[in-house]
């Protein structure tokens, strides 16, 4: 049965091995919220497939680039598992700290065209809503 005895033992080998001795900066902080709100919202955006839906993981995603100052990928769309090519990227993050966001732009870009949403009027449309919103709405007040 695996119980609180396992998870302290769990706790204890990769305590051992150092992981919890990490020290995140704010930047690396900052993407992993970022990371973790775009499989939020993508749950969201399959349980409705609302276009604002999209366009709140569109935005999510754009965030991220700019915090790491990287241009928007020109890429072509493509219907792929938009899941696994966040956990990909999320992956390479984790190991190589580098953000590789290509894939991840092209599988929003093809869930828009094979839904045939307009993700740009979407996203501004969105944008337009979230400028009207007080400061850090959305969060708990704890995280505020």
């Amino acid at each position: 049965m695996i119980d609180n005895t396992v998870r302290d033992y769990v706790f204890k080998v990769i305590q051992g091995k150092g992981f919890h001795d990490t020290t995140f900066s704010h930047l690396q902080a900052l993407t992993w919220r970022q990371i973790c709100h775009l499989f939020i919202e993508l749950s969201e955006f399959y349980q409705s497939e609302a276009p604002e839906e999209l366009a709140d993981v569109a935005i999510v995603f754009l965030d991220l680039l700019g915090l790491h100052n990287i241009d928007v990928p020109q890429e072509e769309p493509q219907l792929d598992s938009t899941v696994n090519a966040i956990a990909e990227m999320a992956n390479l993050y984790r190991k190589q700290g580098v953000l590789n966001p290509n894939r991840v732009w092209r599988c929003i870009l093809g869930l828009a065209e094979h839904l045939d949403i307009d993700l740009y009027d979407e996203v501004m449309a969105k944008m337009k809503k979230n400028e009207a919103r007080p400061k850090l709405y959305g969060l708990h007040k704890e995280e505020r």
